[in-house]
């Protein structure tokens, strides 16, 4: 993968309305600027939905941060700190992929399970959170996994 790679973070309510805008622009939090700040066009962010602990899709980003509360996407959320994204992966959350069946494969994640079970869901708090290359190429190879699996079974319906 060419670029850095960021751990974004939704919930399912978040995620759908990020879909129903078009699936264009990621937005974070205002104390997340200057990390927004530091994204390049081709970096990855991989969305992981916090209350499924799971990963649903991987996005390009495909400009510059921006500052902007227009178009409102998120209702009820103000998430100014925008980027213009490209899907590259996505699944319905039904077959998003479980982060628990990559812990193994995740060696920070693996690690801090071994040390107390669970915590390893701090990496994946704070988004955006800057992602090993080497983890995030396992998570995107997942994606890219479940996406074939769920395109199969479609063809199979």
């Amino acid at each position: 993968m060419a670029g850095s790679s960021y751990v974004v973070v939704f919930t399912p309510t978040s995620w759908r309305q990020f879909l129903d805008a078009g699936a264009s622009t990621a937005g974070f939090r205002e104390a997340s600027r200057s990390r927004a700040a530091r994204m390049r066009p081709g970096d990855m962010l991989l969305c992981y939905l916090v209350e499924q602990s799971a990963w649903v899709a991987a996005l390009k980003v495909a400009g510059l941060a921006y500052w902007s509360n227009e178009p409102p996407i998120w209702p009820g959320n103000q998430f100014p700190v925008r980027i213009d994204v490209e899907v590259v992966v996505e699944l319905p959350p039904e077959h998003a992929v479980s982060a628990r069946q990559l812990i193994d494969a995740l060696p920070r994640l693996r690690l801090a399970n071994a040390k107390n079970p669970g915590s390893w869901g701090g990496f994946v708090r704070g988004a955006p959170r800057v992602w090993p290359e080497d983890e995030a190429r396992t998570v995107l190879a997942a994606l890219r996994q479940a996406q074939k699996l769920a395109c199969d079974l479609g063809r199979e319906s």
